[in-house]
Formats: C-alpha cells, structure tokens, sequence
C-alpha cells in the first residue's frame, strides 16, 4: 500500500514538473541609455526628467518605468522596459520641454521601437534654454500699477487657415508695477497688459487682487507698444536664452461703459415684444480670437420691448457687435435679424439704430462641364459651404445663424441656399464625386463669388451659378536631402500665388522614398514647397511663407495633367 501511495506521489510531482515545463516563458526585457545636453554644445543637463511614454498597448500586468532624472553627467538609463513602442520626453527647469527626435514646437517627436532583450543606447535630447520678458506698467500719472495681467500671445494657425492666438506665458505686476514673464519658449509673441475691475464686462480680465489692500479700476487692454488692436501691435522676438527687458506700459482709465439703441422692423414700424439680443466682444480667450455672445434680457442685457429700445451697461473699451434676432414662428433661417458694430473708447454710446432685415432664400443650379448632371455619380452630395469672411464679430460667424444650402437635386443640379443675410462670405463648393472634380466658377448675379468673397447686401436678387469641371490635375514628385537622398516623412505644401484662396491650398506628408501625390488640384499658377518639419497649419501664414519662397519652386498646373515635379527638402531649424 505504502509503495503505491509513493508511486503515485512520484508520478504526479513528474507530472507537475512536465507542467511547469510547459509554461511560456516570459520575453526577456529591454532598456535604454542616453543623454540630454544643452542645444549647440556637448554640456550635459543635471536634473533633468525624462519621461518614457509607452504608444503600444501594455501587456496585461505589465507597467513600463515612467520618470527617472538625468545624473551628474546627464545622462539616464531606463532597465526593464517591456518590449514595444516609445516616446522619450524631457523637461528641465530653464528650458523648453522636448521630445526625442522633435524638429518644431507642436511638431511629435520620434518613436523608439525596443525589441525583446534589446539596449538601445544614444537617445541624445538636446534642450533649449527658455528665455523671459519683463518690464513696468503704469497708469495715466505715471503711478505703477498692482495687479496687472501681462499675456504673451502667439500668433499660430489653425486647419481652416485663420489666425489665431496662443497663450504661451504671462506675469503679474507687484507693488512696484513690475512684472516678469518666465521659461518662454523662444519665439515671436504679442504682450498685452490689462486690468479690469470686477462686475466690468470684459474677457480679459486681469485676475482677482493677490493681496485685500489692492485697489483696482477698469483699464482699458493694452498690446505692446501701447495700442488697443493686435493688429496694429509689434511682435517681440525672444531668441534661446534671451532676458527681454523695458517692455513697458502705460495704461489708461476706462469705463465701466454703457452702450444704448433701437431696434427697427421696417415691415410695420412696431415694436417687437420678444427678441433674441446678443453682445459679442472681440477677445483673446484661451488664447484664440473669439465672438462670445450673451443672449438674454436680464442683468446687463437689456431690452425693453414698449419702445424697442436696448442697453448693454458695464462694458469695458473696445470692438463689439450686437445682434438682434426677432422670435418670430418658424425655422431660425427665416426669422428677422440686425447686426451693428459699435467700438467704445472712452465714453458711453447712445443712438445705436438695428434696422431687422428678413433672411432670404436665393436659387442655384450646379453644372458639369461636358457631362449631364444626373449621369455623375455621387453629384446630389455636391453642396455649397458659405464661410463668414473678414468681421469675426458678425452674428453669422458666431453661431448666431447657419447659412443652410440644400443638396443638390437631380436630375437638373437645382438647389437653394436659406438663411442669407446681409454680410461678407467666402464661398466654395463641397462633396464633389471624386478628386478628379474641381470648381471652375460660382457666380452670384454674374459676379466671381469663388476668386473674391461675396458681399450680399439687403434686397439683394440673384441666383448662384456653380460650374464643376472632371479636369482636376495631379502632382507627383520626390523629394531629396542636401545628400540627394530620399527625404522620408517630408511636408510637401502646394501654395496658391492667391493666398487668400485657402481652399486651393494640398498638402502630403512624402512616403519612406521621399516620394508624394496630390490630386484633384485645380488650374492656376502655385509655389511647391517641402519641408523636412514645420509646426502645424504654418505654410498659411503669409510671413512665413516669404522666408521660404525662394526655397519654392514656381508651378503653372493646366487643367487634366499630370506633372512630375523633383524638390530639394528645406531644412528644419537646429
């Protein structure tokens, strides 16, 4: 008995062995080795975090070390690392944050790929020192002043072609009325210093007192060097490392303001007992330019429907726009609206007139050149897209009214366009069957509405005429480094010598051999760039493109052709 007990004991711990020995074995780990150092030189950063980002999913159970600090000689050693793709990012107090590999700001960095047992070494992150922007603000009386917020704007670009702002630093006056804008990144920035009292209606405000024995009044915001427009401000450049001194202020008292009108409704000459009242202030809010609209009848917004009358109380000097919507029955496209721009300096505005205009529907037909309308697939998704163009303050770029165009009906191409009110618009066509189509005209009563931007007025009566063409070109090419090698990933960017068409504007990132395509690109004469990185939406910025047009190649691209084109990258910056 006792000895088939022991057998069977023997045989399961056999068994049990065999088991084990079956199990899979875990892969074994990876690590890396590298340094950061101070852009241009071999001088190593102590204290510097890099962080490991993991791109791939984990395993299950398995967390990749994360942060480590570079050591006296600046280097790091990652241990462990479970196989997979990886970010190394890094950051150090003095200079701007980086990513391995990264050639721009907003620009990704590189991936590492770390294969099972593998020891990557010389991840090499080369960081550059922040700089800084200080100066004094004081009021009217050469007084300084506390409290005051210090914005640095930069101006950037976004997917549609507009400018826009971003915050990329700010300061604080103290009680000498100095104030000092830190870790800048370098680069080309708007300052702008404002203060504002709280219950003053304004966006920018400069923020609540630090100390109880602050006393605050209403400024009015000031860009750098003393003008109340960015667009008539100056650009501040700060280079690696820079401390920019004596940018200085000297703000002015204003406000609280009130603005005070009438509404008008030609059709009857009567009141209107319920409206839709909006106020849009051009302001820097999160560091983008924006209409924000206040709709309401209440508090500061007021309209008092016995005399058609309306006040806004409490607003601070600058640009705004006021709309009015009557509420009448019936889709918001046909309800009855008025638009005025109004700019406050230093004094109340009174005698505001909004004479009510009725939007109106205007006809279009659609057609295809040498081929019937109801013959082309996919032709009733094409469409027409109404963008508000130039006032960024009026109601149809503020979400007050959509312009609506209906799709295309076939068998003829008819269509209509509702909601149309007085304002400036750039117009393009939209769905078009495949890339081989392009817009060759869209008129408004026999006006170019493509090439210029339509001004629709009121009584305004016309039709849209919109004419496609199945003739769009194609681009190809390669682009080369400085070595004649395929330049991998590069920016290719095609750029109308018209740069306020941003609907013509192509872009392509090359493929692994440098080579690219674009297609669906219609006539006319072009500029070719590629880039080997530039930051996001850049090539829009007509100042930009200047420092590069010579590094461009002039292209005249004729209808239904096919060029081949060969580039030389340019270079991104060291």
């Amino acid at each position: 008995m006792n000895r088939n007990i022991g057998v069977m004991t023997a045989c399961l711990l056999m068994q049990g062995a065999a088991i084990q020995g079956q199990q899979p074995q875990e892969p074994p780990k990876a690590s890396m080795q590298g340094a950061v150092l101070k852009i241009g030189t071999d001088e190593p950063i102590i204290g510097a975090h890099v962080t490991l980002i993991r791109t791939s999913a984990p395993s299950p159970g398995i967390s990749a070390p994360s942060e480590l600090v570079t050591d006296g000689s600046g280097k790091f050693a990652f241990k462990d690392i479970e196989p997979g793709t990886y970010r190394v990012s890094v950051a150090g107090n003095g200079f701007v944050k980086q990513d391995y590999g990264q050639r721009v700001n907003g620009a990704p960095g590189s991936i590492v790929t770390l294969s099972a047992g593998q020891t990557t070494k010389d991840i090499v992150v080369h960081l550059t020192p922040t700089g800084s922007i200080s100066g004094t603000v004081r009021d009217s009386a050469g007084q300084p002043m506390v409290g005051v917020a210090v914005l640095l704007l930069r101006p950037a670009y976004n997917a549609t072609g507009s400018r826009t702002f971003q915050s990329a630093g700010s300061g604080r006056t103290d009680d000498r009325g100095q104030y000092r804008a830190y870790l800048v990144t370098p680069g080309r920035y708007y300052v702008r210093a404002a203060l504002s009292t709280v219950g003053v209606r304004s966006a920018d405000q400069g923020g609540p007192p630090a100390s109880p024995n602050e006393v605050t009044t209403s400024y009015a915001p000031t860009f750098y060097p003393g003008v109340g427009d960015i667009n008539n401000a100056v650009l501040v450049d700060v280079a690696p490392g820079q401390e920019i001194r004596a940018i200085d202020f000297a703000l002015q008292s204003a406000g609280p303001f009130t603005v005070r009108g009438k509404v008008v409704d030609p059709r009857g000459g009567q009141t209107l007992s319920s409206v839709s009242v909006a106020l849009a202030s051009q302001s820097i809010i999160n560091g983008s330019v924006t209409a924000s609209f206040t709709t309401g009848t209440a508090g500061n917004n007021r309209y008092f429907a016995s005399t058609g009358t309306f006040e806004f109380r409490g607003l601070s000097p600058g640009t705004y726009g006021i709309g009015i919507t009557a509420s009448t029955q019936g889709p918001s496209t046909t309800r009855p609206v008025a638009f005025a721009k109004v700019v406050i300096s230093n004094s109340d505005v009174d005698g505001v007139v909004l004479n009510l205009v009725s939007p109106v529907s205007a006809p279009g037909r659609i057609r295809i050149e040498d081929q019937d309308f109801s013959a082309v697939a996919g032709a009733e998704r094409i469409n027409l897209q109404f963008r508000p163009f130039g006032d960024q303050l009026a109601p149809s770029a503020g979400g007050v009214r959509v312009v609506q165009s209906q799709q295309a009906n076939p068998p003829n191409g008819m269509l209509n366009i509702d909601g149309l009110v007085p304002g400036d618009y750039q117009v393009s066509a939209t769905g078009l069957p495949s890339q081989d189509y392009y817009a060759k005209e869209i008129r408004f009563d026999g006006a170019d509405v493509l090439s210029h931007p339509l001004h629709f007025v009121p009584g305004a009566r016309g039709g849209f005429e919109i004419l496609l063409s199945a003739k769009a070109a194609r681009l190809t090419g390669s682009v080369s480094a400085e070595n004649l090698q395929p330049a991998a990933n590069a920016q290719v960017v095609l750029a109308p010598d018209d740069r306020d068409r941003i609907d013509l504007y192509r872009t392509v990132t090359a493929d692994k051999t440098g080579h690219f395509s674009l297609s669906g690109v219609p006539p006319g004469n072009y500029r070719l760039f590629a880039w080997e990185a530039i930051e996001p939406y850049a090539y829009f910025d007509p100042e930009f493109l200047k420092t590069a047009e010579s590094q461009g190649k002039a292209i005249k691209i004729d209808e239904a052709t096919t060029d081949n084109v060969d580039l030389r990258i340019i270079p991104a910056p060291q």
